[in-house]
């Protein structure tokens, strides 16, 4: 017996895997991928930090991969004159790995969401942040080398080890 959260689950994702699957094709031009900030294909990417006062530009070579489409779903809501308004809202994601071990980030995401009008199929809003945004991955970037202090310092370990200080601060004292 499929429920009513099971048949919205089932047609998300193969609304999902047709998305993607459009996204990926040759029918889409590269002006709109890049619109959306991701990479068509999986492949070599390098990200330029750029420079910053006294610290000059920088490259971090690594690979991207394809882009992966992760919900197509229905949004409903009220408009400002009392109409109701159904839209689509799709979600999509890139990651990059950095080619090399000991360059930080072990992972960058980037991706968008948009939301397209049912009605017209115009596209009304899109959010992105770009897998290849070099300011963007500089500031991750430095912000996962700075050393912990404050309340980081208290929940997440440096290394990234098993030790996780925010744990044992719950732990009771049986004194």
């Amino acid at each position: 017996m499929t429920t009513a959260r099971d048949e919205a689950f089932r047609l998300s994702s193969g609304n999902a895997a047709l998305f993607h699957q459009w996204l990926v094709s040759p029918l889409v031009p590269d002006t709109l991928l890049t619109l959306f900030g991701v990479r068509r294909t999986a492949g070599p990417l390098a990200i330029t930090v750029p420079a910053d006062g006294d610290t000059p530009a920088r490259t971090f070579e690594g690979n991207v991969h394809g882009p992966e489409v992760h919900s197509v779903r229905t949004l409903r809501r009220v408009g400002p004159d009392g109409t109701t308004r159904a839209d689509l809202i799709v979600e999509i994601t890139q990651s990059w790995h950095p080619a090399k071990d000991g360059d930080g980030l072990k992972l960058f995401r980037g991706g968008c969401t948009l939301i397209i009008n049912r009605t017209t199929g115009m596209l009304d809003h899109l959010i992105r942040k770009r897998v290849d945004n070099g300011g963007r991955f500089g500031k991750q970037h430095s912000y996962v080398g700075a050393p912990m202090t404050g309340l980081r310092a208290s929940y997440f370990t440096q290394d990234g080890g098993g030790n996780e200080p925010f744990a044992a601060l719950h732990i009771p004292d049986f004194e």
